[in-house]
Order: structure tokens, then C-alpha cells, then sequence
């Protein structure tokens, strides 16, 4: 599903007196179906390595495949298409409009597309149905919990069948309640869905939920741990792996 080899990126200054390499050659594969989560400490390049992923921002060099399609020699156009149409995107601060309705905002990637695509309303109402926001379908983000803002920013990230879903810490701005229910929300979209997660989190809690952790220090992948079912043991195995690194909270 997704295939990374050697990927550089490196910030000039505007008179280019200073550099900074942000990612030093970060080479990994996700598997179609996975369920995976990014950590490090702040200013280790997880941030920088997502934009990389969603096509925000372009590698220095190396190459990167989602479904074999190398998306760093797209060109602005289909690269734009692409991230629209493949990717799905939850942010921390949900990202959505409140002028519009909690369905208007789910609707808003298939009516901003390519084309005269009409809108599926029985898989509009089936994914809110599916993640208990059905019933306040018709408010507005401000009328609802933060818990509901970002199942809608889920459901929206979905409604176009991506390839993958790139999750930019979303449990940041929740309560402790939200942020279970977020995170067991994501875990019934990977195992019912089958959609492919890429998490990045600095939350141990949280990422104790996906299938495998990536750790990323100083712009480079630096280890990796994988669950073996229980999510108990491996919330302790990233606590223990933490400590041994002197921690990795930002």
C-alpha cells in the first residue's frame, strides 16, 4: 500500500546561507490494512514525514509509492486530484466548516471533486450511522462535542473510498472520554472498513491502539515495535522502549 525508500527533506533558508534536514533518508513499508502510528519527540521529523505522505509539501529526494503510484513526480494537478480523491486527512483541530452542516461538511470532498459526481446519500447516512452521528446529522459544528466534530472530520476523510487515511495527532483536542472513543472509532474503521491508518501521535495511549509504532528520532526511523493482540502489553512495551530512549512526549 504504501512504500518509502530513502526519503530526504532538506529547508533552505530564502538566501540560502542555512540548511535543515528535517528527514534523512526514512525508508518503510505499510501494509495494505494496517493500522500504524508515528512517535517521536518534537522536531524528530514525524510531522514533516506525514505532509510528505499527504502531498502537502514534496521530498528532497527518495520515493514514495501509495498503491504503486510514485507521488513524488506528480505533477501540481494530479497531485491536487490525488489528494482529494486517495488520501484522507483528520487533523487535530477537525477542519470543519461551520457554516455548513455536520453532512454538508461529510459531503464536501465528493462535491468539490473532479466531474459531475454525484453524491451516494445511503453511504453518506451508513458511515454516520456507523459512527454514531446519524441523529445530529442536520447541526452545526458548533452545536455539537469536540467528540462529535472529529467523527464527522472522520466520516469526511472516508466518504471518497481512499487508499489511506493519514491521521495528524486527533486526539490532541479531546477529553480523555472523546479520545477512547476516537481511537476505538479508528480501529472499527481499519478492521470493518479495511482502510489503511497512518497515525501520528505523541499520545502512548493512543498509539497502543494500532497494529505497529514507527519511532522517529532526529530525522530518521529509529525503531519500531509491533503488537501481538493485546493492547495492554503493548501500551507497556512503548512505555518501556520510551524510557530506554528518555522518552518521546512532546
Amino acid at each position: 500500500m504504501l512504500k518509502l525508500e530513502n526519503v530526504k527533506k532538506t529547508y533552505i533558508s530564502k538566501i540560502g546561507l542555512n540548511q535543515y534536514e528535517a528527514l534523512k533518508g526514512i525508508s518503510f513499508t505499510v501494509n495494505d490494512g494496517e493500522f500504524v502510528s508515528i512517535m517521536g519527540p518534537s522536531g524528530s521529523g514525524k510531522t514533516t514525514l506525514l505532509n510528505m505522505l499527504g502531498t502537502i509539501d514534496s521530498v528532497t529526494s527518495g520515493t514514495i509509492l501509495v498503491d504503486q503510484d510514485d507521488i513524488t513526480k506528480m505533477k501540481k494537478k494530479d497531485l491536487a486530484n490525488y489528494r482529494r480523491e486517495k488520501i484522507g486527512f483528520i487533523f487535530q483541530d477537525f477542519n470543519l466548516l461551520n457554516t455548513l452542516t455536520l453532512k454538508e461538511n461529510i459531503m464536501l470532498p465528493i462535491l468539490l471533486g473532479s466531474g459531475n459526481k454525484k453524491v451516494d446519500m445511503k453511504k453518506v447516512d451508513k458511515i454516520a450511522k456507523d459512527l454514531g452521528i446519524f441523529k445530529i446529522m442536520d447541526k452545526y459544528p458548533y452545536e455539537v462535542s469536540g467528540g462529535e466534530r472529529q467523527r464527522t472530520a472522520a466520516a469526511r476523510a472516508i466518504i471518497t473510498n481512499p487508499k489511506i487515511v493519514l491521521a495528524d495527532e486527533p486526539t490532541g483536542n479531546l477529553d480523555s472520554k472523546s479520545s477512547k472513543e476516537l481511537l476505538e472509532m479508528l480501529t472499527f474503521l481499519n478492521q470493518e472498513y479495511g482502510i489503511t491508518i497512518v497515525m501520528v501521535t505523541h499520545d502512548i495511549y493512543a498509539a497502543s491502539y494500532s497494529n505497529r509504532v514507527l519511532f522517529i528520532r532526529d530525522g530518521k526511523l529509529f525503531n519500531e515495535l509491533v503488537k501481538n493482540d493485546d493492547r495492554k502489553e503493548f501500551f507497556d512495551q512503548i512505555i518501556d522502549f520510551e524510557a530506554t530512549i528518555g522518552g518521546g512526549h512532546e
